[in-house]
């Protein structure tokens, strides 16, 4: 399994970070998570598109109104931060970056995992080097820009 991550919006060109091997994956969330730049959480439920058919689009693009309404649920979740009615968490939300969903993260949540990494190196946490030469310096473009998404 690959993922990969690209920068959403933006004036600089787009870079990506992906990850060849799902058990790479699993570690950097472990790490991210250790440190606060993450935070565990469980996979929100996708909204049903069993009622929808082929008619409901046309050339990939929604032309009705229950395919419209499935859309607009579809991205509330790929961008939700996965508090699920709890008090929110700081940081990047573990199940999006754990699967190739399209999930979108946020600006504000790349700020709050970069907060949390420079904490960790002031107090002289022991961080991944994966994590200073490759992650933080795309998590600075992405908060600079409109966040990332995973796929």
């Amino acid at each position: 399994m690959t993922y990969q991550w690209a920068i959403v919006g933006g004036t600089q060109p787009c870079r990506t970070v992906t990850h060849h091997h799902y058990a790479e994956t699993v570690r950097l969330c472990a790490a991210m998570t250790g440190i606060g730049m993450a935070h565990a959480t469980t996979f929100p439920s996708f909204p049903d598109s069993d009622h929808l058919a082929d008619a409901d689009f046309r050339d990939e693009r929604p032309v009705t109104d229950r395919s419209r309404a499935y859309l607009r649920a579809l991205r509330a979740i790929q961008v939700d931060h996965g508090s699920h009615g709890r008090d929110r968490v700081p940081g990047i939300p573990s199940h999006k970056l754990s699967s190739a969903d399209h999930w979108h993260v946020t600006a504000p949540e790349c700020i709050e995992a970069l907060a949390a990494y420079d904490a960790a190196r002031r107090t002289g946490f022991p961080l991944p080097a994966r994590l200073a030469d490759d992650i933080v310096p795309f998590l600075r473009h992405a908060a600079r820009s409109s966040g990332f998404r995973v796929s």
